[in-house]
């Protein structure tokens, strides 16, 4: 389904499909990775978070969705570090990496939260949050399948 989304968003007739399902699906699985794709396409297109922003905040709504931690990691690094909101970016990464335990989405969550501590010279929280991450990374997680 996300690959499918993802070749809608190659055109402004797809983008536009996008938007539609996203406002009138009753499918929170097919909203939510809807939001997560227009949200990509729009930060990667315009590259900023003016358009972005909205959908990413949209998607997160969906709490428990992998798209819903996939949109607090990228709203983190992609809009709020820009924004000089650090603090909030921090706290949206640690949001993200409790909230799927052990999935790709919390590994990366964990990764991130890391590099951005370690950036603002916090090594003791950068170090604690590369130790989780080594910890809680699971061999095989590269073969999981995904969403």
């Amino acid at each position: 389904l996300s690959s499918c989304l993802r070749e809608l968003s190659r055109s402004e007739r797809g983008i536009q499909e996008l938007e539609r399902i996203s406002q009138i699906s009753t499918s929170v699985q097919l909203v939510s990775k809807a939001e997560i794709t227009l949200a990509n396409h729009y930060y990667l297109n315009d590259g900023n978070c003016s358009r972005a922003g909205a959908f990413y905040l949209r998607a997160i709504k969906h709490r428990g969705t992998t798209e819903a931690v996939r949109a607090q990691i990228a709203r983190a690094v992609n809009c709020l570090i820009p924004a000089g909101l650090d603090s909030e970016a921090l706290r949206e990464l640690e949001d993200a990496s409790e909230a799927r335990p052990g999935s790709p989405e919390s590994g990366y969550a964990l990764y991130q939260l890391g590099t951005v501590q370690r950036w603002r010279e916090e090594r003791t929280a950068a170090r604690h949050a590369f130790g989780m991450l080594v910890d809680q990374y699971p061999r095989n997680l590269e073969s999981l399948p995904t969403s």
